[in-house]
C-alpha cells in the first residue's frame, strides 16, 4: 500500500473547513470533477455515515466515514470506480 501527502492551504479556520469538508452538498465547490453527492445515509461528521459521490453517467463512488474527530481530522474510505482506499483529513 502506498501513501500519499498533500497540503492545502486557506485563510479557514479548523472548524470552518471542517464544515465545508464534511457538507456533501459543498463537494463540487472544491473537488474538481464531482458533479454532486446523493443518498447520505447521515451527518458526515459522524462515523459510519456514507455518502454517494457522482462524477458523471455511471461514475459513481461511496465515502463511508470511519472516524471523527470534530475540527481536527475525518478519516474515510472511498470505493467504486476501480477505487479502494483510506484516507485521513487533518484540520
Amino acid at each position: 500500500m502506498g501513501r500519499y501527502v498533500a497540503q492545502v492551504v486557506t485563510n479557514a479556520t479548523a472548524e470552518r473547513a471542517f464544515q465545508v469538508f464534511t457538507d456533501p452538498t459543498r463537494f463540487p465547490q472544491w473537488q474538481g470533477m464531482v458533479l454532486g453527492a446523493h443518498d447520505a445515509t447521515g451527518p458526515l461528521n459522524v462515523a459510519g455515515s456514507t455518502v454517494d459521490i457522482d462524477h458523471g453517467p455511471g461514475l459513481r463512488r461511496t465515502m463511508t466515514v470511519l472516524a471523527v474527530e470534530p475540527g481536527e481530522r475525518v478519516r474515510y474510505r472511498q470505493t467504486g470506480m476501480g477505487m479502494d482506499e483510506v484516507t485521513t483529513v487533518r484540520f
